[in-house]
């Protein structure tokens, strides 16, 4: 119930998804850098981060190091520092899960970290403490390293699919260009963010590319468009670095904008839709606080604030952008015509 199925997938790639959000996290609160995934050939996933490290001090409300209540107790924060609230590119109604799911359904998972110039180490099996927490002694090496092995007596399979993961941690790439990710020791480039993102599935070779990132009225948006050729277009969005595959208002703030300038060229809505749709690339990504959905699976988004400031960003880059003013115009060009 916490990761998903233990039979078609979902549930032990959700493991790895857990620990990589923990990095992302870190990243986003600019204390991390660099993330690297690797899975071996006996079923092992191994992720480091440069980070600041777990905490090994002493929680006095459970009378264990901190370290060990976030790989024992469900919900408990992952790394934290001052400056870091874990999980904070997730809202209120989308929390991750924690690292002690990920302990509680592996055969063994090993945790290594350094605080304060001191390496240390503990290990677990079945979510159950092993190896104490102990020193590893001085080190100027920062980061986590977090090594697990999902339970094949929970999991129908434990072998994880690599284009699956290699697909996620190119999207995490996309959405975060700044942070290194390396899987099976290769680096995979986000060079370019969202637009560059939408220029590689043009090809290469997009008839035309926007992209534009700000924040408006606490909603943060970072939109990417590129057209290339007549096919069908191709929508990603992303609500808080989730995949939002039902789409939803963030979405329809984008279609809402389109119309609104091809109206004001005297296009009818066949019109748009014949002429703007063909060959259309659309990636968005959409940060704000409580986001509200519209099923169980929170994947598309209802929260009206996201299509308003969707709409009204692009609406705006309509009056600034010459170039994309021209594109689109050039597009609805003979329709308006006529």
């Amino acid at each position: 119930m916490y990761v998903g199925s233990t039979d078609d997938g979902s549930g032990l790639h959700h493991l790895l998804w857990e620990v990589v959000g923990n990095v992302v996290d870190l990243h986003l609160a600019r204390l991390a850098t660099e993330l690297r995934v690797d899975v071996t050939d006996d079923g092992w996933v191994v992720v480091t981060d440069d980070g600041p490290g777990i905490s090994t001090d002493v929680d006095p409300g459970r009378k264990a190091s901190t370290l060990e209540v976030v790989f024992t107790t469900l919900m408990a924060s992952g790394p934290t520092t001052p400056r870091h609230t874990p999980h904070v590119h997730l809202t209120p109604s989308l929390i991750g899960v924690g690292l002690c799911v990920v302990n509680a359904l592996s055969t063994r998972t090993e945790v290594e970290t350094t605080r304060d110039g001191q390496r240390w180490a503990m290990a677990f099996e079945q979510g159950r403490v092993t190896t104490p927490l102990r020193s590893l002694g001085p080190t100027s090496v920062e980061g986590t390293l977090i090594r697990f092995r999902p339970d094949p007596q929970i999991f129908t399979s434990i072998e994880l699919d690599l284009d699956q993961v290699r697909d996620h941690l190119q999207q995490v790439a996309w959405l975060s260009p700044l942070l290194r990710v390396f899987f099976q020791d290769r680096r995979v480039s986000g060079r370019g963010g969202l637009r560059g993102w939408a220029e590689q599935l043009a090809a290469g070779t997009p008839d035309a590319s926007f992209s534009t990132e700000q924040k408006v009225d606490g909603v943060y948006v970072d939109l990417a468009l590129a057209w290339s050729g007549d096919r069908a277009p191709i929508i990603h969005s992303f609500v808080n670095m989730q995949s939002s595959r039902g789409h939803g208002t963030h979405v329809q703030g984008v279609y809402r904008a389109f119309a609104a300038y091809a109206k004001d060229l005297g296009v009818t809505s066949e019109e748009f839709t014949e002429r703007i749709e063909p060959g259309l690339i659309a990636i968005i990504h959409v940060g704000l606080y409580d986001a509200r959905w519209g099923n169980p699976r929170q994947d598309q988004l209802i929260s009206p604030v996201a299509g308003t400031v969707v709409e009204k960003v692009l609406r705006d880059q309509f009056v600034e952008r010459e170039r994309l003013r021209a594109f689109f115009e050039s597009r609805l060009h003979h329709v308006a015509r006529g």
